[in-house]
C-alpha cells in the first residue's frame, strides 16, 4: 500500500477510534479489537477470493481464462469461521458438556472416521487444495 494512502487510512480509522496515535505508532484500541472477531471472514472473502473478484471481469469474458485465489487464506479464514460455526454460541456462553456428553460426542466421531483419514494440520481446509497443488 502507498505510504500516503496508509496514513489517510490510519486517520480515519483514528478519527472513528479504531487506532490510537496515526501519525506514530498506531495501536488498536478497544473498540479496534472488537472487529479482530470477525477477521476470519475478511481473511476468507477478501484474501482468499479477492483475487477472483478483480478477476471477474477478464475471466467472464474469456471462457479459457479461470480466476485465481488463494488457498492458504481461504484455509485460514474458513478455520476461523468454524469456531463460531462449530460450537453454537448462546448469548456468547459456551456450551458446557458433562464427561458422558464429551465421551459419547469422542466416540461417535471416532467411529465414524474414515480409516484412511490423515491428520492434518489446522482444521484441515488448506491442505489439498489446487492452488497448493499447483504452487508444489
Amino acid at each position: 500500500m502507498a505510504p500516503e494512502r496508509l496514513a489517510g487510512l490510519l486517520r480515519y480509522f483514528a478519527a472513528e477510534g479504531i487506532v490510537t496515535d496515526p501519525e506514530g505508532v498506531p495501536a488498536l484500541t478497544r473498540r479496534g479489537r472488537e472487529f479482530l472477531e470477525f477477521r476470519p471472514w475478511y481473511q476468507l472473502l477478501l484474501g482468499g477470493y479477492g483475487q477472483t473478484l478483480q478477476e471477474l471481469p477478464t475471466v467472464m469474458s474469456d471462457e479459457k481464462l479461470y480466476a485465481g485465489r488463494d488457498g492458504a487464506m481461504i484455509g485460514k479464514g474458513s478455520c476461523g469461521i468454524s469456531r463460531h460455526d462449530a460450537i453454537p454460541l448462546v448469548r456468547r456462553q459456551r456450551w458446557r458438556l458433562s464427561s458422558g456428553q464429551f465421551g459419547r460426542t469422542l466416540a461417535w466421531f471416532i467411529a465414524r472416521r474414515p480409516l484412511d483419514a490423515k491428520p492434518r494440520r489446522g482444521c484441515g481446509h488448506v491442505e489439498g487444495d489446487q492452488d497448493d497443488k499447483a504452487r508444489r
